[in-house]
Order: structure tokens, then C-alpha cells, then sequence
């Protein structure tokens, strides 16, 4: 790597250089659809940590240094725009190993506490981090004070004693608390454990997944209820890409309620849905990953950690984050930003930075992720995300290929009239290229140039309002054992009621065929939820839409047909009086929740379904009807029936 002093006029220049990428004028190697109203998880945001005394390395240099550095991590013109920043809980652990040590606990003894501590050179970068517009901190913790522990002290593993689980839930309140009222500090999320299946000479802590649901389920929900603590919680965070440890907590009706989050590390370069915490609707965050090894400053290197991210947010992750933004090591790839010297007032930029900035200054957090095809030709790689408040959309693009590959990307729900590409290659570092013009504002002709990264910055003209969200049920308000509020019923018994370890869902618990109808009256939408058939040789489940009343309207059913094979249909019902307008086969399963969706547009309608919790639909069939041109939604039940769940309705165009 280059060691050099940069100047904030270099600084903003190695982010910014004006270069062109071309427009393509030949058949496309590839073809890629981003559909606006094919929604997918939403982005909380990106971000680095300056734990373990890495601010306060950072805090020794000149002022001139600091500003570059940080507007590096934290600038959204400039730099990287990191909108996440995550600390260590200190625990007065007294490991060092010369470039990092842990902090001291707000409580070394039992019962004597002192946040004043907390002053320290993380409220500092976190202030810096503020000032540059980020939002967001949370904090993790490596160990409890030893005295809570088995084995008496904050290394080495060793597991929180069950007579010190309140202590703990305490200890908890207090440091969330008193960040607020005595430094201005709202944490949006603690973290339990970091790495709890990590045993080591520095700060650690060996947990299981039933120590995590009793202490979250006796301890620190009645402890966060009474303190008036909205945090989120983080569980988890394993030096593996899993969900193992978290999944007794989300399994249990109680400590569910209150995990929000289900963490987890990348140190294996694991990726894929966490299916437990999708099913449970918790978000997923990637809180840590590095480079453990040797300092690798390649093009191959880049493209690892764009690739990488790029997996994650295919695995529907929420948030996404590097170790350390700054490091005073030398030679290794803990930090983004290595080799810091105080006293000489240098540092170096690790190339994966501008990489990943292809991704954290331009996706926001509230951004949502939509579908959009994600390999359209061999060693091409893309996601695609867009802010509903202000139309912005953001493309990123990855050419892993030795040669340049022309795309054309088509726009599926929305137009445009142009994109700002930005670009980091060999040469470049988030350069932003050139503006590229949107034929008749659908159709965007590029060429991605070989091993590079390109974002795509630009504004939706126009959307007729598609992917609005109309209607959103997903029970949790109701009460248990009474009619959701806002649904009416045609007969038979209608309740919320929640399953043992899962969240709350609805269901006719009665004989007999009903209705339950809800929503306004709409014209092209679709209508999309979970249903679950309990027994499907003895009832069907339906979702309704364009609904009329109680016996006019479409539906989207599974159940058997006469021959016993499992199939879907979509029915026309006018009055009693029913019209087949689409089936098929499909190898569903009872007992098992489908999420499924009606899409009415104009005289279409169509029927689709998502076995990985709506990270991409397969289409079943479609049809053609008149008789209905708008209606509420609704869900029907016979026989047996089942559940539903997250009912919504979403405005087609």
C-alpha cells in the first residue's frame, strides 16, 4: 500500500474525479428488470467501530488528520458515508495487546456505579460520527464485570452466573440510561454478547441458547419494560455466518417479543436467509467482519468485499458493518483505515474503503431493497434499493470479469430520465462518471467496465404511485382470542391467537365457509399474505381481493381438487355463482405458512409465490376478468381452513 498525508482538498478529489462510462450500442450481454414494487428488506444502514481505544488512537492526531479521516467514514459527499457506529461496552478488563485494550466498566464493583466513564473516546467519535450525519450507535458487549461471571473475571470465557442475571439486566439499564440523560447518546440497539461461542484471552463470554432465553425472558424484558428502554436487542453476533444461538429466544412466545435482531459475524464468509429469524419477521444485521490476516491492497481484494456485501443484502440483510474504521496496526486488514501514526500524522486507505462506499454512501438507512435480476451474465453481480419518500433509487453493479460487459437495464414500475454512475476500479475511487441518459425513461443502455464496481445514483420521474403501501396487518395488536380490529366477518369464529414460539396470527376456529373483509376500495393492487392450510384434504384458505362483499370477489386458494392433487386456483365469485379464471399444480404442504399474492391490474390477474419469505415470487398463472374493476381485501376459510398473517395490500401502478 501507498503511505501518504492527505490534505482534504486530496481527500475529496480521490472520491470524486470526473470521468464517462460508455453507453452501450450493441445487443446487451446481459439484461437486467428492476421492478419498483417488489419489495424486500430495509436497509437500517453501514457502519465501522472505533472500539477497544481506536477513537482514542485517532484522537491523538492533529486536527487537520482527524477531519480527513473522519470525513472518510462518515462524510456522504466525500467519504463513505457510514451511517452505523458501533462501540464495545467496557468492562475494565486489563488484556492489552499495545494497539488495543478494553475500557472501564460503568460498575467494577457490585452496586457502585459511575458513568462518567463513558466520556471516554467513543462518545467522541460518536459525536464526530453525528456531526457528519450519522444517526445510529449501538454497543456490544465482550464480558460482563468478572464479579458476574463464573470464572471471576472478563477473559477467557467463562458464563454469567444465574444469581447475577438481574445484576446483569441492571448493568444493562443503567449504561443505556445514562448515555441519554447524561451525554445525549439514544443508543438504537444493545447487543448481549459478542461472540458467545468465542472463547479468548481478551474480553469473552460463553453463552447458550437456553441461558439467552431465560435471561431475556425473566431478566431483561420486566427489567427494560420498567426503565422505559425502547433499544433494540441484538442476539447473537457469532463469529459465524448463523442464527443458531438466537433461535431458542425467537422460538420462545416471550423472549421473542423483545430480540429484535438476530447479529451475526462473517468471519467465514457465510451468506444465505437465517430462516428462524425471517420467519419470525426479526432483521438480520452483519455486525463485524475483517480481514484477519495480512493487509491486502489488490483489485481481487475490492471485489472479495463488494461481492460479499452484495451476498449479504441477497440474504435480506438489514445492516452491514466493518470492524474498525481506523487502526494504528500495521500491516494487517482489521481496519479500513490503517497504519495511523499519531505522532508523524499519517494513515493509509485500504482500498476495500471506496469499495464498500459503493454501497454505504449511497444506500440510507430506510432505503428499501427491490428485486431485480441479480447475475444476468456470468461473473456480473447487482442488487438494486429505493427511498419511497423521495423516489431516489440506487443501482450497484459488479463486473468480476476480465472483460467489459454491456447491460441494459430495464425499469419495471417507474421511469427515469437519467443516473450518476460512480465507479471504483484499478484506478478509480468512486469516481463519478459521466450522466447517463434513460431511453423513453424505462430502458438504460451501459457497459460495466472489467473488474470494477459502478453505482447508479438517480430520482424516479414518475411511479403512479406504484409499491404504495395501502393496507398492513400482521396482528401483533390484536387481542388474543377476539376478532382483529377493523375485519368483518360474515359468520363463524374469527380470532387473533398466537402459536407457542411464534409471533400472533388469524384464523376462523369455527365450521363452516366465511369471510373476514377489511381495507378500502382500490383499483390495481395486489393482495399479499401468509396462509397456512391446517388439513388440506378436509378445508381450503383463501386471499380475497377486489372484494364486493361477502360473496363477490376474486380469490387465491390452495387446497386439493377432486383428485386429490394439491393445486392453486384463482376463482371469480359472483354471488355463489363461480368462474375457474386460472390453476395449477403446485407441491405445497400442510401445516406450513406460503406466502402467496393476487396482483389485479386492470383486466390481469395474477397469482405468485415465495417460499424464501418474499425475497423473490415464482408466478403461478394469470387470467383475464371484467366483471370486477375495484374492492377491499379480504381472507375466506372452509372445512378446517388455517392462518393468516401480514395481510397487505399494495397499489399496482
Amino acid at each position: 500500500m501507498k503511505k501518504m498525508v492527505l490534505c482534504l482538498a486530496a481527500t475529496a478529489l480521490v472520491f470524486s474525479s470526473l470521468t464517462s462510462v460508455t453507453k452501450t450500442s450493441y445487443a446487451a450481454d446481459g439484461i437486467v428488470t428492476i421492478s419498483w414494487n417488489s419489495e424486500n428488506q430495509e436497509i437500517d444502514g453501514f457502519g465501522v467501530s472505533g472500539a477497544f481505544h481506536q477513537a482514542y488512537q485517532l484522537q491523538q492526531s492533529n486536527s487537520t488528520v482527524q477531519n480527513q479521516v473522519l470525513d472518510l467514514l462518515f462524510s456522504t459527499s466525500n467519504g463513505a458515508g457510514f451511517s452505523i457506529v458501533r462501540n464495545d461496552v467496557g468492562d475494565s478488563g486489563i488484556w492489552n495487546d499495545v494497539a488495543s485494550w478494553p475500557h472501564t466498566s460503568i460498575e467494577p464493583t457490585q452496586g457502585n456505579y459511575n458513568t462518567d466513564v463513558l466520556n471516554d473516546d467513543q462518545l467522541w467519535f460518536m459525536n464526530q460520527a453525528k456531526s457528519r450525519g450519522t444517526s445510529r450507535f449501538f454497543s456490544t458487549v465482550w464480558s460482563p464485570p468478572g464479579w458476574m461471571k463464573t470464572n471471576g473475571t472478563v477473559e477467557h470465557g467463562g458464563s454469567l452466573r444465574t444469581d447475577m442475571y438481574q445484576a446483569y439486566a441492571d448493568y444493562l439499564a443503567k449504561y443505556i440510561n445514562d448515555y441519554k440523560s447524561k451525554f445525549g447518546i439514544d443508543l438504537y440497539a444493545i447487543s448481549i454478547a459478542n461472540e458467545p461461542n468465542n472463547n479468548t484471552y481478551y474480553s469473552s463470554t460463553d453463552w447458550s441458547g437456553t441461558q439467552f432465553r431465560d435471561f431475556i425472558s425473566n431478566n431483561l424484558i420486566p427489567t427494560f419494560d420498567s426503565n422505559n428502554i425502547r433499544s433494540k436487542v441484538i442476539v447473537g453476533e457469532m463469529a459465524e455466518w448463523t442464527e443458531s444461538l438466537t433461535t431458542d429466544s425467537l422460538n420462545d412466545g416471550t423472549a421473542s417479543s423483545r430480540v429484535d435482531i438476530t447479529g451475526t459475524h462473517a468471519y467465514d464468509a457465510g451468506t444465505g436467509i437465517l430462516p428462524v429469524t425471517q420467519s419470525k419477521n426479526k432483521k438480520t444485521w452483519q455486525t463485524e467482519v475483517s480481514n484477519m490476516g495480512p493487509n491486502d491492497n489488490t483489485l481481487n481484494d475490492q471485489l472479495y468485499w463488494a461481492k460479499l456485501i452484495n451476498s449479504h443484502m441477497l440474504s435480506n440483510t438489514s445492516a452491514w458493518l466493518y470492524w474498525w474504521g481506523v487502526t494504528v496496526k500495521n500491516g494487517d486488514g482489521e481496519a479500513l483505515i490503517n497504519r495511523l501514526n499519531p505522532i508523524n500524522n499519517t494513515y493509509t486507505v485500504a482500498k476495500r474503503l471506496y469499495a464498500i462506499a459503493n454501497f454505504s454512501r449511497f444506500i440510507r438507512p430506510g432505503f428499501v431493497r427491490i428485486t431485480a435480476d441479480t447475475n444476468p451474465t456470468p461473473d456480473v453481480y447487482l442488487t438494486a434499493y429505493k427511498n419511497k419518500s423521495d423516489g431516489k433509487f440506487v443501482v450497484v453493479a459488479i463486473n468480476d470479469s476480465t472483460s467489459n460487459k454491456s447491460i441494459d437495464f430495464s425499469l419495471n414500475g417507474f421511469t427515469a430520465s437519467s443516473v450518476t454512475p460512480y465507479r471504483t476500479s484499478s484506478t478509480e475511487n468512486l469516481a463519478q462518471l459521466s450522466n447517463v441518459s434513460v431511453t423513453n425513461g424505462t430502458t438504460l443502455s451501459t457497459t460495466l467496465n472489467s473488474k470494477s464496481i459502478t453505482t447508479f445514483v438517480g430520482t424516479a420521474t414518475s411511479t403512479g404511485n406504484s409499491g404504495l403501501q395501502l393496507y398492513y396487518d400482521d396482528f401483533e395488536s390484536g387481542a388474543i382470542g377476539q376478532n382483529a380490529a377493523g375485519w368483518s366477518t360474515d359468520g363463524g369464529t374469527w380470532q387473533v391467537f398466537q402459536p407457542p414460539g411464534n409471533t400472533k396470527e388469524y384464523q376462523k376456529t369455527s365450521a363452516g365457509d366465511n369471510t373476514s373483509i377489511t381495507g378500502s376500495t382500490w383499483s390495481n393492487y395486489y393482495v399479499q399474505g401468509y396462509i397456512k392450510l391446517v388439513n388440506d384434504t378436509l378445508g381450503g384458505v383463501a386471499l380475497l381481493g377486489r372484494v364486493q362483499d361477502n360473496s363477490h370477489y376474486y380469490q387465491l386458494e390452495l387446497k386439493r381438487d377432486t383428485a386429490g392433487k394439491r393445486k392453486w386456483w384463482i376463482w371469480r365469485n359472483n354471488g355463489g355463482s363461480w368462474m375457474q379464471i386460472a390453476s395449477g399444480y403446485y407441491p405445497y404442504a400442510s401445516n406450513t405458512y406460503y406466502l402467496t399474492r393476487l396482483d389485479m391490474n386492470g383486466s390481469k390477474l395474477s397469482a405468485s409465490i415465495s417460499t424464501d419469505f418474499g425475497n423473490s415470487f415464482v408466478t403461478l398463472g394469470s387470467g383475464q376478468d371484467t366483471l370486477y374493476s375495484s374492492g377491499k381485501i379480504g381472507v375466506r376459510s372452509w372445512g378446517t381452513g388455517g392462518s393468516f398473517d401480514a395481510i397487505k395490500a399494495v397499489r399496482d401502478n
